[in-house]
C-alpha cells in the first residue's frame, strides 16, 4: 500500500465513520422510543399482553400490586366513547370509559346474533342492529368486565370503566 492510497483510506474513514456512527445512534434512539411508548388500543385489539392480564384478573385472589396493575392498565387503555361496536363477541373499543348513568349505543357489525350481558341485563343484538343502553347497572364508579354469547359463550367481550 502506497503512502497516497493510505491517505485516501484515512480520508474515506474520517468521512464515513461519523456518518455510520450517527446512523447507528439514530437506530438505537428509535428502538428505545418504540420500546417505551405506551401501547395503544385500536379498533379491535390492544397492542399489548395486558389484555390477557385484564381478562384473567381475579380480584378475590389478587395481591395489592396486581390490583394496582389492573386498575392502571384499564385506565391507560380506556377510550372515552358512547358507541360500542360488537363483532364476534368482542367490543370495539375493548375498554371503554363511560360516565355513570350515561347512555351509550351498542351496534352489531357481525353476521350472527350476539347477546351482551351487563350485570342482570341482557341485550340481544341482531346483525346490523343497534341498542341504546343506560349505564345504570353500575351502582358505583369502577371497572366492569362483561361477557357475550354468540354461537359460543365468550367470558369477556370488553371492559367498561364507569366514572362519576
Amino acid at each position: 500500500m502506497t503512502k497516497d492510497s493510505m491517505y485516501v483510506w484515512i480520508i474515506i474513514l474520517a468521512i464515513t465513520a461519523p456518518i455510520l456512527g450517527y446512523l447507528v445512534y439514530q437506530q438505537v434512539i428509535n428502538e428505545s422510543q418504540t420500546q417505551f411508548n405506551k401501547p395503544t388500543q385500536n379498533a379491535s385489539s390492544i397492542d399489548s399482553p395486558d389484555w390477557d392480564k385484564i381478562v384473567e384478573f381475579d380480584s378475590t385472589k389478587a395481591t395489592e400490586d396486581q390490583s394496582i396493575y389492573f386498575s392502571e392498565a384499564v385506565s391507560r387503555y380506556a377510550v372515552e366513547t358512547n358507541i360500542l361496536k360488537f363483532s364476534k363477541c368482542k367490543s370495539s373499543p375493548l375498554i371503554a370509559r363511560l360516565k355513570k348513568n350515561s347512555e351509550f349505543t351498542m351496534k352489531s357489525t357481525d353476521s350472527d346474533e350476539q347477546v351482551i350481558v351487563f350485570g342482570p341485563h341482557e341485550y340481544a343484538l341482531h346483525p346490523g342492529e343497534s341498542a341504546t343502553v343506560k349505564a345504570d347497572f353500575a351502582q358505583v364508579a369502577g371497572i366492569y368486565r362483561y361477557p357475550c354469547r354468540r354461537i359460543i359463550y365468550h367470558p369477556i367481550a370488553g371492559v367498561l370503566q364507569i366514572i362519576d
